[in-house]
């Protein structure tokens, strides 16, 4: 989930801001840069030949969508699992940003569907609960009846789940840039040296 984390970081994210700063430092449209791109030889043909369209077999679409798919699979393997990729630190605030973004829809869930509760007791439920302390004084469910609260039981389960998950990436996320940074720090003042 880090390794997934930190490819969509990379490449979503940083990739926004680049082409944000590449749009504010050049004059050209979007539109141009789009049919920069394009070539007459690039463009789809219509198959207009009744018999050509025929031809095409259930097999031979089966093979074809099985082998897209393994090279989908593939792709996504090697663009996942690539030095460059497992080298991206993510900085300390986006990882908070999502912890408290997470507790925070919880919260807002949570407010809406319990009827004493409201979005501060939501929040420090999810945060509570996600956290493992677990202290029990508030509980989801108390209050509904038992048709109602076997589906929110199930979909406040895989909630916490999710969170779990999520929060144990972001902790790893966050060690992971302490431990550069405390390196990097090292470095500086001279108490280790680079690696060779």
């Amino acid at each position: 989930m880090a390794t997934m984390f930190r490819f969509i970081y990379k490449n979503v994210f940083c990739g926004i801001c680049c082409a944000l700063c590449r749009r504010c430092d050049s004059n050209t449209s979007s539109t141009d840069v789009e049919l920069q791109g394009t070539s007459d030889d690039t463009t789809p043909r219509l198959i207009e030949d009744s018999t050509v369209v025929s031809r095409h077999t259930a097999a031979q679409r089966v093979r074809e969508s099985y082998r897209i798919m393994v090279e989908w699979r593939r792709g996504i393997t090697n663009a996942l699992y690539t030095e460059d990729n497992l080298h991206v630190h993510v900085p300390l605030y986006v990882s908070l940003i999502l912890i408290a973004s997470y507790i925070s829809l919880g919260g807002l869930m949570f407010g809406m569907w319990e009827r004493e509760w409201n979005f501060l007791i939501g929040s420090y439920f999810c945060f509570i609960t996600l956290s493992t302390i677990g202290l029990g004084d508030f509980v989801p469910g108390a209050s509904l009846d038992a048709r109602s609260s076997q589906e929110k039981f199930v979909f406040c389960s895989l909630y916490l789940v999710f969170g779990l998950a999520l929060l144990a990436m972001c902790f790893d996320l966050m060690q992971e840039e302490a431990r550069s940074t405390f390196r990097r720090l090292g470095r500086r003042l001279g108490l280790t040296q680079h690696p060779s």
